[in-house]
């Protein structure tokens, strides 16, 4: 079965990683899904390492702002 090309070129990889790098900022869990379909659109659009590296990107983002939310919202942080 042929792969499906989508239209545009090979611009929504990297479309998503940069919308998850900024999703990530306020919404991480949008940020991690933005950042991992980008990636698998990656593997159908072509290899380009920018593209990887800007959904990568969006998901450690979103990741680390999760948990520092998580542990600011528990109040595990000592207080100063």
């Amino acid at each position: 079965m042929a792969k499906k090309k989508l239209p545009g070129g090979k611009k929504y990889s990297m479309i998503l990683g940069i919308l998850g790098i900024i999703a990530g900022l306020f919404i991480p869990l949008i940020g991690i899904i933005l950042g991992i379909i980008g990636l698998v659109m990656r593997k159908e659009e072509g290899h380009e390492m920018r593209d990887k590296v800007l959904n990568i990107l969006a998901i450690v983002i979103s990741i680390i702002i999760w948990i520092v939310g998580v542990v600011l919202w528990s109040g595990a942080a000592p207080a100063a």
